[in-house]
């Protein structure tokens, strides 16, 4: 699956859950000024307050090699006012999402890293799968990471 596939199954889904108000705010980002993040959208917390979540965008495994760059797209997305229909507002939450398996090994650098970067969630194929293919909440497939 190209990164292109997986970028139109996703907002073919956060489509679908924007229409039935679980979602708002989608913002496809996908190109040379992405900022770090392909996809952004809004959902609220469960006080009612909205939080903003991005969507990095990865085709291919994720080894330990990956993990810095990987990290420095975090920071530029985690650094950018993204244009939300209620303003301009930073990333709460960052999902990296890939269309293969995330390395054992790159899995526990993320987990290091999220003591500087909170709030990213791993999101390999076969969860991509189960959140588009069974039509599965996203928070109750990734749990705590």
């Amino acid at each position: 699956m190209t990164e292109d596939d997986i970028r139109k199954k996703l907002i073919s889904k956060l489509k679908e859950l924007d229409s039935r108000g679980q979602i708002s705010d989608i913002i496809d980002n996908c190109g040379t000024c992405e900022y770090g993040a392909d996809l952004c959208f809004k959902k609220n917390d469960i006080f009612g307050q909205p939080r903003t979540y991005g969507i990095q965008l990865k085709k291919d495994d994720i080894n330990a090699y990956d993990v810095e760059k990987i990290l420095g797209q975090l920071s530029i997305a985690f650094g950018h006012e993204f244009p939300f229909c209620s303003g301009k507002q930073y990333l709460n939450y960052m999902y990296i999402v890939t269309g293969g398996s995330i390395s054992p090994t790159a899995r526990d650098y993320f987990k290091e890293a999220n003591v500087g970067f909170r709030n990213i969630f791993l999101i390999d194929e076969d969860i991509l799968n189960l959140f588009i293919n069974l039509n599965m909440d996203l928070d109750k497939l990734v749990g705590e990471n």
